[in-house]
C-alpha cells in the first residue's frame, strides 16, 4: 500500500519548519569583558568584569572567575554583577606577578567564556598623560616667578593648592611680598609672603574652565611679575585624601564614580563609589582604602570602568612638599568574549541552515522519485491492460506516450522546495 503522494512534501515542510523555527531561532549571546591594568609587575591583579547579553548590560547574576598565571599559580573569585552588569575583580597569585593570566568565567559549572589577560606595565605606563609641574614666563623684574598646581591640575569647582616659587638669580628669594589675581577663579589669600625656601602656597577655586593667574612680587626695590593660564580639566571629578579615606567629588549629580587606585607598577584597588547629591548640584562619596596610600599612588576617577576620556584624571593621593603631577591612565580592555561568542552563534546557525537545506533537498528528491515511480507504474499497468484486450501491437499504438506533464509536475515540486530552501537561507542568515 502506497502512502499518499502529499505525505513526503508535508513531512519535509514540517521537518524544515521545526529546524528553522526551533533549532535556528536566535539565542541570547552572553559576553564578558575584563578591563584593568598590567599583569607583569604586581602579585595581584585588580580590574573589572563587564557582562552583556546581546550587547546590552546584563542586570545581575552570579559567576565564578578562575585564573591561572604563567607560572601555574591559581586564583579565583565569586562575583555578583550589579544592575549595570559590572563587578570588581581582584585575583591574588601569592608572591609573584602572574605574567599572562588564563581566565575562565563559569556559571553553575557551565563555561561561558575563556581567554588570556596580558599587559606589560611599561606599555600601560607609556600611555598615561601627566599634567602639572612648575611653569613660568619671562618676568620683567629681578625676581623670577613660577607656579604649579598643588594636585597636578584643577577641576571646577573644587579648591586645591596653588604653589608659587620665587627666585632671585638662581637662589630662592625669601620674605617676598606676593599679590595674587585670578580670572575665572577665586584665590585666597590674595596677599602672602614666600618662606625661607622661596615658596608660598595659596588656595585656588576655579569657576570656569579657562583660568588665568597673575602674580606680582616685590622685595624692597626688586620686583617680578607672572601671568599664566593654569590647567583646568573640564568635567573632571576630584579625589583627595581625608582622614585616611578617599573623598570623591563630582561637579554634577551622578549615581556613582569608578575609582582605581594605581601605582606605576599597576592597579592596587578598584571600586565603584556611590555618590550622594548635594544641595549645590554636585555629588560626593567616600572610598575606604585597603592600605594607607603611598606617596607614589594615584586615584584615577572616571564615569566608566574602562572609559578613557579627556575628563579622566589620576589625582595624586599623598601630596608632600613638591607639587606632584597627575597620572592619567585608563583601564585597558584585556579580554572581550563578544566577538568569539557572536562567531560561535553564527556558526551554529549556519550548521542549522545546512541541516535544513539538506532535509529540503532530500524531501525534494524523494518527492520527485515518488512521483516518477507512480507515473511509471500507471503507465506500465495501462500498457498491460491494453495488451491483454487488444494485443501487443494494437496496444502500443493506442497507449499514451510519456509526455511532459510528469516532468512539469516534477519541476514544480523542485521549484517549491527551492523556494523553501531560499526561505531557510533568509531566515538563518
Amino acid at each position: 500500500m502506497r502512502l499518499p503522494l502529499s505525505l513526503v512534501p508535508l513531512a519535509t515542510l514540517v521537518a524544515v519548519a521545526a529546524i528553522v523555527f526551533r533549532g535556528g531561532a536566535s539565542r541570547p549571546v552572553e559576553s564578558f569583558r575584563l578591563v584593568g591594568g598590567p599583569t607583569d609587575r604586581l602579585a595581584s591583579w585588580s580590574g573589572w568584569v563587564e557582562a552583556a547579553v546581546d550587547g546590552s548590560a546584563r542586570r545581575g547574576g552570579s559567576f565564578d572567575v578562575e585564573a591561572v598565571s604563567t607560572r601555574g599559580a591559581r586564583a579565583e573569585q565569586h562575583i555578583e554583577l550589579d544592575a549595570e552588569g559590572r563587578a570588581p575583580l581582584r585575583l591574588d597569585f601569592g608572591r609573584e606577578p602572574p605574567g599572562a593570566i588564563q581566565v575562565r568565567v563559569r556559571a553553575e559549572g557551565r563555561l561561558l567564556a575563556h581567554g588570556t589577560l596580558a599587559l606589560a606595565a611599561d606599555h600601560w605606563r607609556n600611555g598615561a598623560a601627566r599634567r602639572g609641574g612648575y611653569f613660568s614666563a619671562h618676568s620683567p623684574g629681578e625676581l623670577s616667578l613660577s607656579i604649579a598646581p598643588g594636585r597636578g591640575a584643577f577641576a571646577v569647582p573644587f579648591a586645591a593648592p596653588l604653589w608659587i616659587h620665587v627666585e632671585r638669580g638662581a637662589a630662592p628669594a625669601a620674605d617676598v611680598e606676593l599679590t595674587l589675581e585670578a580670572e575665572g577663579a577665586s584665590v585666597t589669600p590674595r596677599q602672602l609672603r614666600s618662606d625661607a625656601r622661596g615658596f608660598a602656597q595659596a588656595r585656588l577655586t576655579p569657576r570656569e574652565h579657562v583660568v588665568t593667574v597673575a602674580v606680582h612680587a616685590r622685595a624692597e626695590a626688586a620686583t617680578g611679575e607672572l601671568s599664566a593660564s593654569i590647567p583646568v580639566v573640564p568635567g573632571a571629578m576630584f579625589v583627595e585624601l581625608e582622614a585616611g579615606q578617599l573623598r570623591v567629588r563630582s561637579p554634577i549629580q551622578r549615581e556613582a564614580a569608578f575609582v582605581t587606585l594605581v601605582s606605576e607598577m599597576g592597579s592596587l584597588q578598584t571600586a565603584r563609589v556611590a555618590l550622594s547629591p548635594s544641595s549645590d548640584g554636585s555629588a560626593s562619596g567616600v572610598l575606604s582604602v585597603a592600605e594607607p596610600p603611598s606617596p607614589s599612588a594615584w586615584a584615577v576617577v572616571s564615569g566608566e570602568p574602562s572609559g578613557s576620556s579627556s575628563a579622566l584624571v589620576g589625582w595624586p593621593v599623598v601630596v608632600d612638599e613638591t607639587p606632584p603631577r597627575t597620572f592619567d591612565v585608563a583601564n585597558r580592555v584585556l579580554f572581550d568574549s563578544a566577538p568569539t561568542a557572536l562567531a560561535e552563534e553564527r556558526a551554529r546557525r549556519r550548521r542549522v541552515r545546512a541541516i535544513a537545506l539538506w532535509v529540503a533537498l532530500a524531501g525534494a528528491l524523494l518527492s520527485v522519485f515518488d512521483l516518477m515511480s507512480r507515473a511509471r507504474a500507471k503507465q506500465t499497468a495501462l500498457e498491460a491492460h491494453l495488451a491483454g484486450e487488444l494485443g501487443a501491437e494494437r496496444s502500443r499504438e493506442l497507449a499514451p506516450r510519456a509526455n511532459s506533464r510528469s516532468l512539469l509536475v516534477a519541476g514544480l515540486i523542485l521549484i517549491g522546495f527551492l523556494g523553501a530552501a531560499a526561505l531557510v537561507g533568509y531566515r538563518l542568515w
